[in-house]
């Protein structure tokens, strides 16, 4: 281990392979202290939990009383609504009224009671009594929660009359919340499909009160072999609170109490966790490590880390590190690596220096090589003055459309800035324009139309793509004519398909496929041989089509050499 450097070993550690992501010398300091509290943390989250448990026992203990004190005036009503209606059930009707009115001054107050035909409808009643109730579904008293229109949710009691003359239903008012409640107490009815009838206080939103799971049917199916049941849980809303469920009707009518969950205070700390301490002492431990870590040795390898990082990024302006109150051993390495920056900016200056020149002697390469060209063509039209056959002078003129083609592109490599490329839509229109000015093409009346993608090839594809261009633009303007009265048309284009495909296409109008030179496979000529030549060489394809009065030569050529799809 070098001098000056806190590793793991020393503390009798062993290394593990990927340790060193966490050897940093903060995280280290943390580890440490951290292994250090360790037993009493344990210790003290130990005791935590069990206080936090006795005192969630206690505090849903209580709930369970308190929600049953609070549903004592719901079961009295309860057994006051199965008397009432079955005194009801054995009434005449004839003597309706004279007892109901009787019967609406019961103490706890009556929403309504009635007498009712087989099929539900009213035969006499008073209060708020409705026309149509649902008919008992069994042949005693039973009490339930039934929604009916203008009533909404009530508690209704029916018991069916002698000799299946009818029925009889009674509801009584919902009592208020006892006095004794405390403030944060709620109260919950329910059925036993998890409707809710009533609350107490009324108004609150049921994602405040209602657990979030488990929903309340599950809670109803939970009371099968119990009649209570107490669980703490957060609501929806996110509050965490101590629910009790008592039944008051098996199978149909249910209580819901809850408070906020008393599990996170202890005695006199107020609203302190009690699972905060063995926290807050570990935290200001780790603070305290960060600290001296930061101020000893942090701050200047951070310091030093984001010079190398700015200058591997390419930032080659070095300012002077200011490590005066660091270590010994972080002093030395920034002055090391203040050393290693002056020497990598000298060797980079000499080889900057070195591609300069190379640059320069490549690019007048190119110049010499377009010269050389040119003066090649000159000599070429020298010996075409003297020639008078037809077919030697198509030969030679051929031979100097070709050299004037490679000039041009060493000439556009001389005057791009970057040797590597050449720009397709500057390199293009300079071809084109040679062979329509040597031709005199425009002053013959040919129409041009020209379409070029701004695309830069690497030189390797460029050049035979050129001598390509060069091949089907002369045999092009050699062959346009004119169509049915109209002027002859050059159509030039070079464009980037989906992907990585590239078409370059050639259109001149001609009457007739003969006219055109649609060679097509029997083609014999060295245009024809060039042009599947120099497409051969760009791993593309060759076409040349005769429709409509258009001789078409289409090229497809991917750049990254795979075969064209289909």
């Amino acid at each position: 281990m070098a001098p000056g450097r806190i590793g793991f070993a020393r503390f009798g550690l062993p290394a593990v392979r990927g340790w060193h992501r966490f050897d940093s010398f903060a995280v280290r300091l943390g580890l440490v202290l951290t292994l250090a509290l360790l037993p009493v943390g344990l210790m003290a989250m130990i005791q935590s939990g069990k206080v936090v448990a006795e005192v969630r026992a206690r505090s849903e203990a209580a709930l369970a009383g308190q929600t049953l004190r609070a549903v004592r005036p719901h079961l009295a009503l309860i057994q006051q609504a199965r008397g009432a209606v079955a005194v009801l059930a054995g009434l005449d009707p004839s003597l309706c009224d004279r007892v109901l009115p009787q019967v609406m001054t019961l103490s706890g107050g009556v929403l309504f009671a009635g007498l009712y035909d087989p099929d539900g409808r009213r035969l006499c009643g008073a209060g708020a009594s409705p026309a149509l109730v649902p008919p008992p579904t069994k042949a005693e008293p039973m009490v339930s929660v039934a929604r009916l229109e203008r009533h909404g949710s009530v508690l209704l009691a029916v018991a069916p009359m002698a000799g299946g003359a009818g029925f009889a239903a009674f509801a009584p008012l919902n009592p208020p919340l006892p006095t004794f409640a405390t403030q944060d107490f709620v109260l919950l009815l329910f059925d036993g499909a998890g409707g809710v009838l009533t609350s107490f206080p009324a108004g609150l939103s049921p994602r405040s009160i209602l657990p979030a799971s488990p929903p309340l049917p599950d809670l109803v199916a939970g009371l099968a072999s119990q009649d209570t049941d107490t669980f703490t849980a957060r609501t929806a809303a996110g509050p965490e609170r101590a629910f009790s469920v008592v039944e008051l009707v098996k199978g149909r009518l249910y209580a819901l109490g809850s408070w906020p969950a008393q599990t996170t205070f202890l005695g006199d700390y107020g609203a302190v966790p009690v699972a905060l301490f063995p926290a807050l002492m570990w935290a200001v431990s780790l603070v305290a490590a960060w600290i001296a870590a930061e101020t000893l040795v942090t701050v200047h390898i951070r310091r030093l880390r984001t010079a190398l990082i700015a200058f591997t990024g390419g930032n080659r302006k070095v300012e002077t590190l200011d490590m005066r109150h660091a270590p010994p051993e972080l002093r030395e390495t920034a002055e090391a690596f203040q050393g290693m920056t002056q020497t990598i900016l000298q060797d980079e200056a000499r080889l900057e220096d070195s591609l300069r020149q190379k640059e320069a002697l490549l690019r007048e390469l190119h110049h010499r090589v377009k010269n050389n060209l040119q003066l090649i063509a000159s000599i070429v039209n020298i010996q075409l003055r003297r020639i008078r056959t037809d077919e030697a002078r198509h030969a030679l003129t051929s031979l100097q459309d070709r050299m004037l083609g490679l000039a041009t592109i060493h000439d556009r490599i001389y005057q791009s800035t970057d040797l590597s490329e050449v720009s397709v839509h500057r390199l293009f229109p300079g071809i084109v324009d040679q062979i329509l000015r040597r031709t005199r093409a425009r002053e013959k009346g040919l129409r041009v139309e020209t379409s070029f993608d701004a695309l830069d090839l690497p030189l390797d594809k460029a050049v035979p793509l050129a001598l390509l261009l060069t091949e089907a633009v002369s045999n092009a303007v050699r062959h346009a004519a004119a169509v049915e009265g109209t002027a002859p048309m050059l159509r030039v284009s070079f464009h980037r398909r989906t992907g990585d495909e590239v078409v370059l296409e050639v259109t001149n109008s001609a009457p007739t496929p003969t006219a055109a030179a649609v060679t097509g496979d029997h083609g014999s000529g060295i245009g024809t041989q060039l042009l599947r030549g120099f497409a051969g060489q760009l791993g593309g394809t060759f076409e040349r089509t005769f429709t409509g009065g258009l001789c078409r030569v289409t090229i497809w050529l991917s750049l990254s050499g795979r075969p064209r799809r289909p």
